[in-house]
């Protein structure tokens, strides 16, 4: 227990730390949020706010996973999922790089970002299946069973992978919004390690190095809310938005509860519908299911502030991380 608070204590006062002088810093090189018109109106006055931020998530996150995990597994359990969190973030860069250096507004090509994700979650995948420290079989919710995929783990995980870090991409939509709700997550899963060991029967050392990751996850989150809050001093953008994803995802994945996440995640999964929902509308009925997608938009266009937005999701996922706790028997 007393490893999970230091690890997130200093992950909370490494990014209250660095935070006054990454921002700064991203002023200086200009790297400013570029507003598209169509959204919420609300958003107009966001431009130019220093963007990027998420190069200290990322940083904070991976730094004090690894200098906190344990040394049973930290080459071949904290390492490769540190790793996965990095090269998630790096896609996220790449994005945000291209739209704020290179002024194109939409980043990077979306097949282009497909394929890169996918690969990475391809490797990760791979990575879990064929390790002999990382138990594959699924802990499914509210039982005592273990779900055997087999074979068709890898293609799973993948899915399971991509799903979850672009949900996550798409809640980074106001301030405050992710890291409030993955604030809410990782602090559920920390909780869920610490208490849970025994239900879930995976090993010592993955257990105490995915609590040292989550705990890492939670005082990063509380400490970018400091400044992500509104009105944002700071955006995390893409590489924040990619790097929080993909930790939640390693953590829940190399756990075994990647059947939790449409729980624990509940946010996320609501995002993700929500916008193809709009798409499917748009195709099959030609008009708009929601005044704009994903749900956080259309909620903010029919006059909900931002601060209430973000207080509903943090609350809906704190009452589902409740149930989570619940859930793992």
């Amino acid at each position: 227990m007393m490893r999970m608070i230091f690890t997130l204590l200093t992950a909370f006062i490494a990014t209250l730390a660095i935070a006054p002088i990454i921002i700064p810093w991203l002023k200086k090189l200009r790297f400013g949020q570029n507003v598209r018109t169509f959204g919420p109106k609300g958003h107009l006055k966001k431009q130019g706010v220093p963007t990027m931020g998420g190069i200290m998530i990322t940083g904070v996150i991976v730094l004090c996973a690894l200098a906190f995990s344990y040394a049973q597994g930290r080459l071949t359990i904290m390492a490769p999922a540190a790793a996965f969190v990095t090269l998630g973030a790096g896609i996220g860069f790449l994005d945000d790089y291209i739209k704020v250096v290179r002024h194109r507004s939409l980043g990077l090509r979306a097949r282009d970002k497909t394929w890169m994700l996918l690969l990475i979650c391809a490797a990760f995948a791979a990575y879990a299946y064929y390790s002999p420290h990382i138990d594959t079989r699924l802990y499914v919710p509210f039982t005592d069973w273990k779900l055997d995929l087999g074979v068709w783990y890898i293609p799973f995980a993948v899915f399971v992978a991509y799903a979850t870090i672009n949900s996550a991409n798409l809640l980074d939509g106001a301030d405050g919004l992710l890291s409030g709700v993955t604030l809410v997550i990782a602090a559920a899963l920390s909780l869920v390690f610490l208490f849970g060991q025994a239900q879930l029967g995976q090993t010592d050392a993955v257990y105490g190095n995915m609590m040292v990751l989550s705990a890492a996850t939670t005082g990063a989150c509380l400490g970018f809310l400091v400044f992500n809050k509104f009105p944002a001093k700071v955006i995390m953008g893409d590489t924040g938005s990619f790097a929080l994803g993909s930790a939640v995802l390693a953590i829940m994945s190399l756990s075994g509860m990647s059947l939790f996440i449409p729980l624990l995640c509940v946010m996320y999964v609501v995002t993700a519908l929500s916008d193809i929902l709009q798409a499917l509308s748009y195709k099959l009925r030609h008009r708009p299911m929601f005044r704009m997608a994903p749900l956080h938009h259309h909620l903010e266009m029919g006059g909900m502030r931002e601060t209430k937005i973000v207080a509903l999701y943090m609350a809906v996922t704190a009452v589902f991380a409740v149930v989570t706790l619940f859930a793992v028997r």
